[in-house]
C-alpha cells in the first residue's frame, strides 16, 4: 500500500461537479454509457432507464446520443481514486482533459436540480442562461457548459448562472427542475 508523502497547502475553492449547496437538491444514480464521462459534464438520458450519455449530435463517439434529452450534470465523487497514467490515460477531446472521471459502465451521480460548480467555456455573468455543448468544432468538449446560444449548444431550460466567471473558470449554475 502506497503512503502519501506530499500534501497540498492550499486546496482549490471547488472542483467541477461539486455541489455548491443542497438548495433544491435532486440527484439520480446512472451508469456511464458509450464513453467515459468527466465530472461536471452535462449528460443526457441514455438508451436504458438507468444510463447517462454525453450529448453527441454528430455521433462522434458512436454511442447513439441524439442530443436534446438533457438529464443533468455529473457530480464529482471523492470516493473514486484519481486515475493514473498507468491505469488509464487522461481523457482527450471531445471527452475532456481530466484524470477524474467515470469510465464506461461505472456508476455516476447526476444532479438534476440545485446548484453545482462547473467550468464555463466562455465568460459568463450572474443570471445568464445555461447551455451545454452537443457538437464539437475543434477542441471543445462534449457536455461543456456556457452561456452561448449557438447551433452547437442546447439550452438547459430554467437553468441560470449563480456566479460570474471568466472563460475556463469555475462558476456555479442552478438547475431549476429535477427529472
Amino acid at each position: 500500500m502506497a503512503v502519501q508523502t506530499s500534501y497540498e497547502v492550499n486546496t482549490g475553492v471547488a472542483y467541477e461537479g461539486l455541489p455548491y449547496d443542497l438548495t433544491n437538491h435532486n440527484a439520480l444514480g446512472r451508469s456511464a454509457e458509450g464513453s467515459s464521462i468527466r465530472f461536471g459534464a452535462a449528460v443526457e438520458h441514455g438508451t436504458g432507464d438507468n444510463q447517462a450519455v454525453l450529448p453527441d449530435a454528430a455521433n462522434l463517439l458512436t454511442n447513439g446520443a441524439t442530443s436534446g434529452n438533457f438529464l443533468g450534470i455529473v457530480m464529482r465523487e471523492h470516493v473514486r481514486g484519481q486515475k493514473s497514467i498507468e491505469d488509464s490515460a487522461n481523457l482527450a477531446p471531445p471527452l475532456g482533459l481530466d484524470k477524474n472521471y467515470a469510465e464506461v459502465t461505472e456508476s455516476v451521480s447526476v444532479k438534476t436540480a440545485g446548484r453545482i460548480w462547473i467550468k464555463t467555456e466562455l465568460a459568463a455573468v450572474q443570471g445568464d442562461p445555461v447551455y451545454y455543448r452537443h457538437t464539437v468544432l475543434t477542441t471543445e468538449l462534449l457536455g461543456a457548459i456556457s452561456n452561448a446560444t449557438s447551433a452547437e449548444n442546447n439550452l438547459i431550460v430554467g437553468a441560470k448562472f449563480i456566479t460570474s466567471a471568466g472563460a475556463g473558470e469555475l462558476a456555479v449554475i442552478e438547475l431549476a427542475t429535477g427529472v
